[in-house]
């Protein structure tokens, strides 16, 4: 992703009405496509091994109004 000075790694994209409703092991596993996915519990484990990372949300409404927020600090637990 080349926002911001680029180096992101999108977690979750949703361009359209699908369904999120999941059970654990898909949200473990990841799911979905190239518009509408969820890239999983476990890669996303993965990917933020250490400290250091940065939390990006960016959100677009239905007229096209764009707003982000950047958190400083993110961490992580296991399951």
């Amino acid at each position: 992703m080349g926002t911001d000075g680029g180096g992101w790694t999108v977690k979750q994209r949703r361009v359209s009405a699908s369904d999120l409703y999941k059970s654990w092991a898909e949200y473990k596993a990841g799911f979905g496509d190239e518009q509408n996915f969820w890239l999983g519990n476990k890669k996303i484990f993965a990917l933020t091994g250490s400290w250091g990372y940065r939390l990006r949300v960016d959100l677009t409404a239905v007229g096209g109004a764009t707003k982000y927020v950047i958190s400083a600090v993110c961490s992580r637990r296991g399951e």
